[in-house]
């Protein structure tokens, strides 16, 4: 449930011309009295005369009839009390009792009626009340009370019986154990020597035989009517000061000696008694007002009351000297009650929970005539307001709304047959007040509905903000009748356009109070899909940003004059007039249509951005035009930003949280905004602008510019764009000062660099570092060095902080492990980095730096050194691939592999690349014991993939099969390979370990070679077997 506030709601029915002449000539002699009675009927005591009217009839357009009833004469004065209104069947008018001080009871059987007059012997007593006790099929039982506690019931014979109207009386003895007491000191003293009766109160219903209760000053007293007796008293003042001593922490004899307690009023409440309490300091005024109860059951011997409640009156204007008149109503009876003051109302809910919440309190600056309950309803009376309902509704809550649009919510479904009807019975009943008539169908729509909440809540106010204007007979296409045509063409017409988007925003406002009060706002928080992943509560906010939006804009186009925007907003009415069917309405102005369709105001948005782009675009050295057209934008994205700031304002709208997804922070929206703030710095950078011209454009970006840093996220802000060109434009202290706002820290930085000493630099940094010390601005630092390759400045900072970014950035980290001499760190760290390279240049300095922090270190590890050695030594070679060969196939520069490197040698297809590729097989074979690669079936592989490719490079078939094959085979690619291999200043070991095997080398060879015929294969094969042999001799001859 929303806030509550207790709101004094007039029924708009103004006072009869003979009330208001009575105001006219009222005086301190003459007092005003006033009340509420059945069926709505007021009725006013003013010099002798009653004026009855009422106040809810339903045609309000007239005032309402005033019958003008004299009381009987009398030297006393006449109150309320002394007033009965009672309904008879098949009568419009109630009829009316009104007993005089002395005893007559004059009788209207029907306002309007002629009076009759019934004398009824009080015995010099003075008669208090009359109050109406029971209606019959034959009888009217009222029963009439003095001030000194006699008691008469008054019977009236219904219309139904032999005499009609007809008037009896007769005593009624509830006391009898005082009445002659009481009767010999009225014929002796003529005074009463019984306190006086304040209130008599009777009881739809007898409850434990009690049918009427008496309140004193201090007492109560539970009588039975019919049994003419009395059940039992309480003196609830003795029981209250226990109470106020419990509370106040005082002694009850003090506080009685001190304090004067007495009961203020009395109303009949859960079956029981709720009465009002005043305890004043006779010293010093002091006031404390509480609420007691008693039940009616156990009435004996009661020292105590049921319940208790003091509560804080310190807010409430209270005249002592008035404070006899305050009154109390239980309209409902059961759940709260209404405390009357003279100038202020005071709601109290619960008032028998042990829970004291707060009261609800409403002030008003009006004289009070008088108050009642009719229809479970609390009533005041003030002669200036008029009759007025006190109600507790949401805050914020039009009160005047009802009144106003009530005809466009009827009829209502009386059993509403899906869920828009059930949503629509239900937001009715909340508009005509009626909360609780509104609550069933709203748990009905909870309970009932699982898929669609969303999209029923959404639809229903779209529906009212774009639908045609409501009480514009314009609209209707069966209308007939020939408006004024400067009524629906001129500029004017814009004041009506206001006035219908005031309507629409008032239907929209209480749509949104219904939905916060009964919590349904709560439950539409789930991204949609149909609304671009927004929520549907996104949506609603959306909705009356929009709304506000054209609102705002059509003042703004009333105030001003925009031919740029005004332009633009033809060409838009005309597609929206387009899309509707009444786009032959010739009585409807361009603005109509643009107006109406409240929920695309982002697509105006947009042809507004792109026209202006389009006409820069097109007058590029028109300065005059570009300055005029960027005034008027400004001002338009001003308003737009006004609008929705004033919503956003409002206690009543729907607040988001902070990363929710909205139009407004969707990325296309805001391009709007950021591509006018663009066209704007562009021209203020030309330098064209007079002074005043360039503060004014000024102003109102700055002013833009802080609505889109506002809505962009903190990393959508970070080194803003926006704050970098106001950087850019020489308004460094603007942006600097935007920058702190809005937390842009790498654009601080920025700044601090620029133009300072390295001092003030330190200075000015240290700075921002408190400044921003909860808004991580360090760490901003830190990326800013990163980025920036400020790795020295990085290296600087200490402390933890630094430390943790650091360890997610290895390829700095390392280097501050060094700086701190930490070499096993920094080692481990380069080889994880080298191993997950995917560069070689970069893979190669990470293994050189790695070995030697592991030299630094002190702590050598020999595997360790050898796996650092063998990955240089494969880096080294990837570096000798002939550079046509490496684009080729390593465009990247990616480390490559043993087997990638020797393939990539071959395709050199000459010496030195086959003398590449086995050196490089040599570096596998000297690889540690770790490197996968290191088996010997890769080497035996690679080996012989190498000298069987220059075992082929040459066509043996060709070779002549006599003496010269010698020759030839001598001087074959093969026989140079080996020739130069014997020759590399390598270990003779790996030599020998990389020499093929002849017999392996020709089986391989012939079975690529199926063309060469066998006599070929003979003298091939004798050539391996005693070339290869001469090269090991050689090999042994170098050795020995």
């Amino acid at each position: 449930m929303s806030d509550l506030e207790l709101c004094i709601d007039s029924v708009e029915c103004e006072y009869p011309g003979f009330v208001t002449e009575c105001f006219s000539f009222s005086n301190e002699r003459f007092n005003l009295s006033a009340r509420i009675n059945i069926d709505g009927f007021c009725s006013l005591l003013f010099n002798k005369q009653l004026f009855v009217w009422n106040c809810a009839q339903q045609d309000r357009s007239k005032l309402p009839k005033c019958y003008r009833l004299p009381v009987p004469s009398t030297g006393l004065s006449y109150d309320d009390s002394s007033i009965c209104f009672y309904k008879r069947d098949g009568q419009k008018l109630p009829g009316v009792l009104v007993i005089s001080p002395e005893g007559t009871i004059r009788h209207w059987p029907e306002i309007g009626d002629a009076y009759k007059d019934q004398v009824v012997e009080l015995n010099s007593e003075v008669a208090f009340s009359i109050v109406h006790i029971e209606s019959t099929d034959y009888v009217h039982r009222f029963l009439l009370s003095t001030t000194t506690s006699s008691f008469f019931v008054i019977e009236i014979l219904n219309s139904a019986s032999e005499r009609p109207n007809q008037l009896t009386w007769f005593n009624l003895d509830l006391n009898k154990k005082r009445a002659f007491t009481r009767r010999m000191s009225v014929l002796l003293w003529g005074s009463p020597i019984t306190e006086k009766l304040n209130k008599t109160l009777i009881l739809p219903t007898p409850i434990n035989d009690i049918e009427l209760v008496c309140i004193y000053s201090d007492s109560l007293h539970f009588y039975s009517i019919k049994k003419s007796s009395t059940i039992g008293e309480v003196n609830v003042c003795d029981a209250a000061y226990i109470h106020f001593s419990s509370e106040l922490k005082s002694d009850v004899s003090f506080l009685k000696k001190n304090y004067q307690i007495s009961i203020l009023d009395s109303v009949l409440f859960n079956d029981g008694v709720l009465f009002l309490m005043a305890m004043v300091n006779s010293l010093d005024d002091e006031l404390s007002l509480a609420l007691g109860f008693i039940s009616m059951g156990n009435l004996n011997a009661r020292k105590e009351l049921d319940k208790f409640n003091i509560f804080d009156c310190s807010t409430i204007k209270i005249d002592k000297d008035t404070l006899s008149r305050t009154t109390l109503h239980a309209p409902t009876a059961n759940d709260y009650c209404v405390l009357i003051f003279t100038k202020d109302v005071v709601a109290v809910f619960n008032p028998l929970s042990e829970d004291k919440s707060q009261p609800y309190i409403t002030p008003f600056d009006d004289e009070l005539l008088g108050s009642g309950v009719y229809e479970s309803q609390c009533y005041i009376i003030l002669k200036n307001i008029g009759v007025s309902t006190i109600r507790i509704l949401p805050r914020d809550y039009d009160l005047s709304f009802w009144t106003k649009f009530h005809s466009h919510l009827e009829p209502i479904e009386e059993f509403p047959k899906d869920n828009k009807s059930l949503l629509k019975k239900s937001f009715a009943a909340f508009c005509s007040k009626n909360l609780k008539l509104a609550e069933s169908p709203v748990k009905s729509l909870l309970s009932g509905i699982i898929d669609g909440l969303s999209d029923l809540i959404i639809n229903f106010v779209k529906q009212i903000l774009d639908d045609a204007p409501m009480n514009d007979p314009r609209w209707n296409p069966d209308n007939k009748t020939n408006l004024d045509e400067t009524i629906s063409r001129d500029r004017s017409s814009l004041m009506l356009l206001r006035d219908q988007l005031i309507d629409k925003l008032a239907f929209y406002k209480m749509y949104i109070i219904f939905l916060n009060h009964f919590d349904i706002t709560s439950k539409l928080s789930s991204s949609m899909p149909t609304f671009e992943n927004r929520s549907a509560k996104a949506m609603l906010v959306e909705f009356g940003e929009k709304l506000h939006c054209m609102l705002f804009f059509v003042e703004l186009i009333i105030g001003y004059s925009l031919p740029f925007i005004e332009d633009l907003v033809r060409k838009i009415a005309r597609i929206c007039a387009a899309r509707s069917s009444s786009a032959i309405n010739t009585q409807l102005s361009d603005y109509d249509h643009f107006c109406k369709e409240i929920t695309r105001v982002d697509q105006f948005i947009l042809s507004i951005t792109n026209s202006e782009s389009d006409e820069f675009a097109k007058n590029a050295g028109n300065m005059i035009m570009k300055k005029e057209m960027i005034m008027q934008l400004s001002a338009f994205f001003v308003t737009i930003i006004n609008a929705i700031t004033r919503v956003r304002e409002e206690a009543w709208s729907i607040k988001l949280d902070e990363n929710a997804s909205t139009w407004l922070n969707h990325p296309p929206f805001l391009n709007n905004f950021i591509r006018h703030l663009t066209l704007t710095l562009d021209l203020l950078s030309t330098g064209k602008l007079d002074k005043e011209s360039y503060a004014s454009i000024l102003e109102q970006n700055v002013y833009i510019a802080r609505f889109v840093l506002g809505e962009q996220n903190r990393w959508q802000r970070d080194n803003s764009s926006i704050i970098n060109r106001f950087y850019d434009l020489g308004e460094k202290a603007l942006a600097v000062s935007l920058a702190e706002e809005f937390l842009d820290f790498t654009t601080l930085i920025r700044h601090c660099y620029e133009s300072r000493s390295e001092n003030e630099q330190r200075n000015l940094l240290e700075h921002y570092k408190k400044q921003f010390a909860k808004n991580d601005f360090d760490l901003f630092l830190y990326e800013y060095y990163r980025k920036k390759g400020m790795v020295s400045h990085l290296l600087e900072e200490k402390g933890g902080r630094v430390e943790n970014f650091l360890s997610s950035y290895e390829n700095i980290n390392w280097i501050k492990n060094i700086s701190n001499g930490e070499y096993d760190k920094a080692r481990d760290i380069l080889k994880a980095m080298s191993y997950e390279s995917i560069d070689a240049s970069k893979k190669q300095s990470l293994l050189s730096l790695g070995k030697l922090a592991a030299i630094c270190s002190g702590k050598q590890d020999p595997i360790e050194m050898s796996e650092l050695n063998h990955g240089l030594r494969l880096l080294i070679h990837q570096k000798k691939i002939s550079p046509v060969i490496q684009r080729r196939i390593n465009p990247q520069n990616r480390p490559l592999n043993v087997d990638e490197i020797v393939n990539a040698d071959l395709q050199e297809e000459t010496l030195e690349g086959y003398l590449k590729a086995l050196l490089v097989a040599a570096v596998l074979l000297e690889s540690p014991q770790s490197d996968p690669q290191r088996n010997s079936a890769s080497l035996e592989d690679i080996k012989e993939r190498i000298w069987h490719s220059a075992l082929s490079k040459d066509n043996w078939s060709t070779f002549p099969v006599n003496e010269s094959f010698e020759q030839n085979a001598d001087e074959s690619f093969f026989a140079n390979l080996l020739g130069r291999f014997i020759e590399l200043a390598i270990p003779k070991r790996i030599k020998k370990e990389l020499i093929p095997e002849a017999n392996t080398i020709f089986e391989s060879f012939v079975a690529s070679q199926r063309g060469i015929n066998s006599e070929s294969r003979k003298l091939v094969r004798h050539f391996l077997g005693t070339t290869i042999e001469a090269s090991q001799r050689v090999l042994e001859n170098i050795e020995a």
